[in-house]
């Protein structure tokens, strides 16, 4: 066999095999980019107590120290996008955070991660600090590019 015809056998090879990998993803999508995954997620806003544990609330006290935030169920171990937009009925003294980017004269934070769950769980917490604003609060939850759930609460 000529060296030509062993080298066009090879590369018929190697674009089979590239040609059946992608069939198969197009096929069986992984979980994490089909449109159902978003919406089978559980999330879960609320306000931490003195135990650090996740309580289920709309109100969060307007009070120094005070943590609130979300906790969402994923079925799988993958790292994940997920971004946060917290909005706010005025600018806070301060924004306080890792990955936060600010928008919207100070009203808007922004919060972007890729993280694998923990225990099928992801999670994010923020901090009243002196300064933040009360009333109604908006924080926006996406995972992996989809609106997974809009928490609307009031600080106060």
């Amino acid at each position: 066999m000529s060296r030509l015809a062993a080298d066009l056998i090879c590369r018929s090879i190697l674009c089979f095999g590239i040609a059946a990998v992608v069939a198969g993803f197009v096929r069986d999508p992984a979980p994490n980019l089909s449109p159902q995954a978003c919406e089978q997620t559980a999330a879960v806003f609320g306000a931490f107590d003195d135990e650090g544990d996740l309580v289920p609330s709309d109100v969060v006290p307007l009070v120094s120290g005070q943590q609130f935030g979300w906790r969402l169920s994923v079925d799988d171990n993958f790292p994940h996008t997920w971004r946060e937009v917290l909005i706010t009925p005025a600018a806070p003294r301060e924004w306080v955070g890792a990955d936060l980017s600010i928008t919207d004269d100070g009203k808007v934070g922004v919060t972007e991660r890729i993280e694998v769950p923990q225990n099928g769980l992801l999670e994010h917490a923020w901090t009243i600090t002196d300064g933040d604003p009360s009333g109604q609060h908006e924080l926006q939850l996406y995972l992996d590019g989809r609106l997974v759930k809009t928490f609307r609460f009031v600080v106060r």
